[in-house]
């Protein structure tokens, strides 16, 4: 099995990012969460308006304090971060535990 596929299959959100934030792959899971169709899954990006994220005590996160920003800036893992997620399909807020991992020598 390829790894796409077990990707494919998983119940885990999984999001993988440039370092500029643009969306890579969005697995079925994760598009869920976003209230995003397949063909949507590449324009979503970290600092889209449509897209706001919130830290538990429910104030906005500023872009540069993003968890995958702060991964990607100290070269360091972010894990167990909780965030609220507008989704885009006016489906509400969704309250996630986020981990960040960049990949080393990107």
């Amino acid at each position: 099995m390829d790894p796409t596929s077990a990707l494919t299959m998983m119940e885990v959100a999984v999001l993988v990012q440039d370092r500029a934030a643009h969306v890579l792959y969005a697995n079925p899971a994760a598009r869920a969460l976003f209230g995003l169709v397949e063909t949507e899954s590449r324009r979503l990006e970290s600092s889209d308006p449509e897209c706001r994220v919130f830290a538990a005590d429910d104030t906005p996160i500023p872009d540069d304090q993003f968890p995958a920003a702060v991964a990607v800036r100290t070269g360091q893992p972010v894990r167990d971060v909780v965030v609220g997620i507008d989704r885009r399909s006016g489906g509400g807020r969704a309250w996630v535990l986020l981990s960040c991992y960049p990949r080393a020598g990107a």
